[in-house]
């Protein structure tokens, strides 16, 4: 079962610096992880056919920085 937490930003940027793995289904996680040098997975949050998907933004980034092979669906 997954519950969803909100976070301030320096709480968010905190628990990712501070993390051993980090899995995420966000853009600025996947963004801070990288930053961070962290271990990450990346997984969606929408199917890629929903209007509200911002798989998109995630898309780009993994293939600008080469991480498509941390993306899961």
């Amino acid at each position: 079962e997954f519950r969803r937490v909100l976070f301030r930003s320096a709480e968010f940027v905190n628990l990712i610096r501070n993390a051993k793995y980090i899995f995420t289904d966000s853009f600025h996680g996947s963004v801070f992880s990288m930053l961070y040098k962290k271990q990450f997975s990346i997984f969606n949050r929408y199917s890629n056919d929903s209007v509200s998907s911002k798989n998109s933004r995630i898309d780009s980034f993994c293939e600008t920085y080469g991480l498509n092979d941390r993306r899961f669906s």
